[in-house]
């Protein structure tokens, strides 16, 4: 909602990346796929403008910048989860301090 996209945000399962266009640029990878296989699908390039969001980032972690804002979700139950986040970088520690004031 913060970005203004008007299209419903779901997981892009079937086809790896969907973007969203909004007051920013939001892409959404779902790397579950990319188990198997190593093979440069560009998204290096995705990194530079915008938010990127990736499920099943350790299926694509050679591509993964250096800098980035990781995110665990953990399921405790059936209405409760667990939101874990580690920086990496001077910036994402940054914003991490301003998420939790």
């Amino acid at each position: 909602k913060a970005l203004n996209i008007k299209k419903a945000i779901n997981s892009p399962t079937f086809t790896i990346l969907k973007t969203y266009h909004g007051d920013k640029i939001l892409n959404h990878i779902d790397a579950y796929r990319l188990e198997n296989g190593s093979q440069d699908l560009g998204f290096e390039e995705l990194f530079d403008d915008g938010i990127t969001i990736i499920e099943w980032p350790q299926f694509m972690s050679e591509y993964l910048p250096e800098e980035r804002l990781e995110i665990s979700i953990k399921r405790l139950d059936e209405e409760e989860r667990l939101f874990e986040f580690v920086a990496c970088g001077d910036r994402y520690e940054h914003i991490l301090k301003e998420l939790v004031k």
